[in-house]
C-alpha cells in the first residue's frame, strides 16, 4: 500500500575490533548523516567542505566512548603488538616530531621530486614509511580509543567521519580529549609544520601554501566508497592521505578500498574507468596537486571485514584561476554536462480516443504484459492511484515466461562474470560487442545495451539469442510500440507520443549514477523503469562455493538498501550557491526523496517528473546478489496532457519539489 517515503537509513556494516567506534544513525533521523535528499552537486560540496568548518566544544559526532560496543578489545593494542616498542608518554607539546628525519634529506627529497614529476596519470607521491612506526602505532591507538565515527551517506558516498580535528586542542576547543591524544596532536603538527610544508613544496610545484589545517579521521568499512571527483573547492592546492590500516596484517588487493586515479580523456573529463590504483597501507602518505578536471580519484569499495582508517587532509593556498574552476567537478554537477540530450522518437499513432484497448492492441501487450494488467478494472485501481499520488510501483508486470527466462539470463551473466556476493569485481567485466561502458565517472558508469532495435509489435523471440540484453531490448522495442502508448495512457491518464531510454547493467561493485543537472526534467515527462535483479533461490552451484542465498534472504537485501541499487528522485535547488553548511543541517522536517524505488525484480515503476526534478541510481554495492538490469525509458507528453487544471481534479500533476507531502512510492 501507499506509504510515506522517509530517507533510507541502512544499517552499517559491523567495524572490526581495533577500530574508532562507529555510530549508525537513527531511523528516521535528519539529514545530517544520510542525505539522499539535496542535489550531488551539494553533497559534494559538503563532503569536500565539513572539514573546512572550525569546531566547536562539544560538536556532535566526537565523543570519549572508547572502545566500539560489542567489540572486544585485543589484549595487546596497536601499540603493544609483539616486537614493537613502548611509545614514551608526554604531552604534545613535549614530544618530538614522528616523522622519519630521512624523508628530509637530500638524497630521499630528489627521488620524491622525480617521483611526483614523473608519476602517472596525474603527478602524485608514496612516501612508505614516512613517520616512526611506534609512534604511527600510538596515534592510531589514540583514535580507537576516544574518537566515535558518524556515518554519512549519499548518491556519491558512503563513509564514517569524525569531526574536524584541525582544531582539536586550540583556543579551547575540545581541550579535555585532545590531552588524551598527544601522538595525533603531535602528528598533525609535524605535517602542517614549516619543515613539512616546505617539503611539500618543493615535491609539488604547488607554490605558495598558507596556514590553514585542514584534516579529518575517515573510517571506510565494509561496503564504505567515495565515487569519482576532483577534490577541487575553495583554496585547496594538495591533498594528503595517511593511511591507518592494521601495522601487522598488510591490506591486500583483495580487500577493496584502493586509492583510484583517473587519466583525463579531454580537459576536465575523466576516463570510465581509472588507470592506476594505490592501497592503503598502513605508514604511508599519499600525495597530489589539487587542480581542477585533472585531480580525478575515488577509494574503491572496502570488501575486507576489517575497516580501512586513514587520516584526509588538504594543505591550502592562495585561489586557482577563475577560468579553470568550470572543469571542477562540483561545477561539472550543476552544469549538468554528462551527455548530450538524447532526442525522442516519435511513436505513431499513439494518440487515440478514449476506450477500451482494441483486440490487436491486447493481443500485442499479451505477447510480453502479464494479462492482469490488461484487464480493465486492474487498470482503474492503478490510474486511481497514479492521479493521487503520481507514481506507481507494477510489480510482476511481465508474463510469467518471459520473466521468468529473462532472470535466468541476467542470473547467468551475473554468475558467468562472477559479479556479486563480495567478490572484487575486474572493471572490463561484462563490455564487448553488445555492451558498451557509459561515462564519465565523475557523472556516471555503467553499462548500456549497444544493439537497439526499432519499435516492435510482434512475438517475443526468447530462443534466438541467451543474452539477456537482447530480451530486454526486444521488450524495450515493444515498450516504445503504439499499444504500449495507448496501455500508459489508460494507466496513468497521460498521452505520451515520443520515447527515448535504453537498456542498462549495473554491474555490483562497479556501477551507479549521481544526481546532477544533466538528469533534470526540463519539462514533465513520464518515466518508466522495468527493472530485474536476482532474486531467486540459489542452487547447487551456489551451495558449493559457500555463497548460496534464499530468495527472501535476497529481497532483503535489495530492500534494505544497504547494497544501493534504489533509484531516487529529488529535488533540484533552487540556490545553486548554497552553502554546505546549509545542506549539512537541512530541514529536520524533510522527509528527503520525492520518490524512491528500491531494485525489484519484475517491476515496472512509473514516475510523472516535473520541471527541476533529478534522479540517480545508488551505486550497487559488492555484496549485492547480482547486476541490476534494467529498460529506462522516459516518454514525451502531448503538450497540455498533463496540466493541472484550476481544481486540481482529474489528472496527475507530477512529482514536483514543491509538493513536498506528496513524496509516496
Amino acid at each position: 500500500g501507499a506509504h510515506r517515503l522517509r530517507i533510507l537509513v541502512p544499517l552499517p556494516a559491523r567495524p572490526a575490533a581495533n577500530s574508532i567506534r562507529t555510530i549508525p544513525p537513527r531511523r528516521g533521523a535528519a539529514a545530517s548523516t544520510t542525505l539522499f535528499g539535496a542535489p550531488a552537486f551539494l553533497l559534494l560540496l559538503l563532503l569536500l567542505t565539513a572539514l573546512s568548518a572550525p569546531s566547536k566544544a562539544g560538536a556532535a559526532g566526537l565523543r570519549s566512548a572508547g572502545r566500539m560496543p560489542g567489540a572486544k578489545r585485543n589484549a595487546e593494542g596497536p601499540g603493544d603488538e609483539p616486537g614493537s616498542k613502548k611509545v614514551a608518554g608526554g604531552s604534545a607539546e613535549t614530544l618530538l616530531s614522528p616523522l622519519i628525519a630521512s624523508i628530509f634529506h637530500p638524497e630521499e627529497r630528489k627521488k620524491t621530486v622525480e617521483e611526483f614529476a614523473t608519476s602517472a596519470p596525474y603527478h602524485h607521491a608514496v612516501i612508505a614509511p614516512f613517520a616512526q612506526e611506534d609512534r604511527l602505532r600510538a596515534v592510531h591507538d589514540e583514535l580507537v580509543q576516544n574518537l566515535t565515527a558518524n556515518l554519512k551517506e549519499s548518491d556519491l558516498f558512503k563513509v564514517y567521519q569524525t569531526c574536524d580535528l584541525a582544531n582539536l586542542g586550540r583556543n579551547g576547543v575540545m581541550e579535555e580529549l585532545a590531552a588524551k591524544m598527544p601522538q595525533l596532536i603531535s602528528l598533525r603538527d609535524a605535517i602542517y609544520s614549516p619543515e613539512f610544508k616546505s617539503f611539500v613544496q618543493e615535491v609539488t610545484g604547488c607554490g605558495e601554501l598558507s596556514d590553514q589545517v585542514d584534516c579529518a579521521t575517515n573510517l571506510h568499512t565494509q561496503g564504505c566508497h567515495l565515487l569519482c571527483h576532483d577534490d577541487v573547492i575553495g583554496t585547496r592546492k594538495v591533498s594528503y592521505i595517511i593511511y591507518l590500516t592494521s601495522p601487522d596484517k598488510p591490506w591486500t588487493r583483495e580487500d577493496g578500498g584502493a586509492l583510484q586515479l583517473y587519466a583525463s580523456v579531454t580537459p576536465g573529463t575523466p576516463a570510465t574507468f581509472p588507470s592506476k590504483i594505490l592501497l592503503p597501507i598502513f605508514n604511508t602518505i599519499a600525495l597530489f596537486n589539487v587542480e581542477p578536471g585533472v585531480s580525478f580519484h575515488s577509494v574503491e569499495e572496502v570488501y575486507s571485514e576489517r575497516p580501512r582508517m586513514s587520516i584526509q587532509g588538504w594543505f591550502h593556498g592562495p585561489p586557482s584561476p577563475a577560468n579553470t574552476k568550470s572543469m571542477a567537478t562540483v561545477n561539472q554537477l550543476i552544469a549538468g554536462t554528462a551527455n548530450a540530450a538524447v532526442p525522442f522518437v516519435d511513436i505513431p499513432a499513439a494518440l487515440v480516443e478514449q476506450g477500451a484497448l482494441s483486440a490487436s492492441d491486447l493481443k500485442v501487450l499479451g505477447e510480453f504484459v502479464n494479462p492482469a494488467y490488461l484487464r480493465a478494472d486492474g487498470i482503474g485501481k492503478i490510474r486511481e492511484k497514479f492521479e493521487e499520488e503520481s507514481c506507481v510501483e507494477l510489480r510482476d508486470f511481465l508474463r510469467k515466461d518471459v520473466a521468468l527466462e529473462l532472470g535466468r539470463r541476467c542470473t547467468s551473466a551475473d554468475r558467468r562474470d562472477k559479479l556479486g556476493r563480495a567478490r572484487l569485481p575486474d572493471d572490463q567485466v561484462g563490455i564487448g560487442s553488445k555492451w558498451q561502458a557509459v561515462g564519465p565517472p565523475h557523472m556516471q558508469r555503467y553499462l548500456t545495451f549497444a544493439e537497439t532495435k526499432e519499435p516492435e509489435v510482434g512475438a517475443l523471440d526468447l530462443k534466438t539469442s541467451q543474452d539477456a540484453g537482447d530480451l530486454l531490448e526486444e521488450v524495450r522495442a515493444r515498450m516504445r510500440s503504439a499499444p504500449f502508448a495507448r496501455l500508459l495512457a489508460k494507466l496513468t491518464s497521460v498521452t505520451v507520443d515520443g520515447a527515448r531510454g535504453e537498456v542498462r547493467r549495473f554491474r555490483p561493485g562497479l556501477d551507479y549514477t549521481v544526481a546532477h543537472y544533466g538528469t533534470m526534467a526540463a519539462g514533465k515527462s513520464l518515466n518508466a523503469v522495468l527493472c530485474e535483479v536476482d532474486e531467486a533461490e540459489d542452487g547447487e552451484e551456489e551451495s558449493t562455493a559457500g555463497m548460496r542465498m534464499t530468495a527472501e534472504e535476497k529481497r532483503d537485501r535489495w530492500a534494505g538498501g544497504e547494497i544501493g541499487g534504489f533509484e531516487c528522485y529529488i529535488e533540484a535547488e533552487e540556490d545553486c550557491a548554497a552553502e554546505a553548511s546549509d545542506v549539512y543541517r537541512m530541514d529536520p522536517e524533510d522527509d528527503g526523496p520525492l520518490v524512491q524505488t528500491i531494485a525489484r525484480s519484475n517491476t515496472l515503476s512509473l514516475v510523472l517528473l516535473d520541471q527541476g526534478v533529478m534522479r540517480f541510481v545508488k551505486y550497487v554495492g559488492g555484496a549485492a546478489p547480482g547486476s541490476r538490469w534494467d529498460i529506462a525509458n522516459d516518454y514525451r507528453i502531448v503538450p497540455g496532457d498533463s496540466d493541472d487544471d484550476e481544481e486540481g481534479e482529474g489528472e496527475a500533476g507530477g512529482v514536483a519539489k514543491e509538493d513536498e507531502e506528496e513524496g509516496k512510492s
